[in-house]
């Protein structure tokens, strides 16, 4: 009995309540502190890496494991299948009829049929190259160079830097498409004065002079150039 007694007023002692009050307040603050950290972490990577995963898994090609029973690896071919038939491969056959121009050579190759060609190439790279490991090793690397830095400093160094990054590719982002927008609007009102109806001139296999051929293949090509923005920008 006395050395219950003992023992009892031994752990309940001030002292031990303070020590033993002390030491949860220093792991729930070394908890809270990984935990705030780890929110950081994730916080600056998102911040860095957010713009172009967001465009590119628009458009289907953020590296990630393509499975055949996963919706999100087939997503690329809407605008890989849109540019094809409604920039790229018209233009192309179109190459051949316009030989004799000049001018209009030019105008096929320097207004989309090269940027589509740049899109299209990036794409195909990206969708079939997104599973192995060389994009996601350079993934990797820039979470554990985000991950080793312990220093204030050093952190601030490396948010401003994605602050730049980031401001540089969404300005480019934006210079991109207003220029598309602008490129569309001047078609749309110069259309009366030109012999060519399309926002770009190429060879289709159907009359697009007709309704509703004619808005479809419209839609068609707006819809393939801001795809083809995205995958020129990212």
């Amino acid at each position: 009995k006395k050395m219950a007694v003992i023992a009892k007023v031994f752990v309940s002692s001030p002292q031990l309540l303070k020590i033993d009050e002390t030491i949860n307040t220093c792991v729930k603050y070394t908890q809270n502190s990984k935990m705030h950290k780890n929110y950081i972490f994730k916080y600056n990577l998102n911040y860095q890496l957010a713009w172009n995963l967001y465009l590119m898994k628009i458009v289907g090609i953020w590296p990630e494991e393509r499975k055949w029973n996963r919706p999100s690896s087939y997503v690329v071919f809407l605008p890989f299948l849109t540019m094809l038939c409604f920039l790229w491969g018209p233009q192309t056959i179109n190459l051949p009829l316009i030989a004799h121009d000049l001018n209009l050579v030019v105008e096929n190759l320097s207004l989309g049929n090269m940027t589509v060609t740049i899109a299209l190439t990036k794409a195909i790279i990206f969708w079939m190259k997104g599973e192995c490991e060389t994009l996601k090793s350079l993934l990797r690397c820039i979470a554990k160079d985000w991950a080793t830095v312990e220093t204030k400093a050093g952190r601030e160094r490396m948010v401003n830097t994605a602050r730049i990054s980031r401001k540089i590719t969404i300005s480019s982002a934006i210079l991109c498409n207003f220029v598309i927008v602008a490129y569309m609007l001047l078609r749309l009102f110069s259309l009366k004065h030109s012999d060519n109806k399309l926002f770009f001139r190429g060879y289709f296999p159907y009359d697009v002079n007709i309704s509703p051929n004619y808005e479809l293949t419209m839609i068609g090509q707006g819809i393939a150039m801001t795809c083809s923005t995205i995958f020129y920008s990212t």
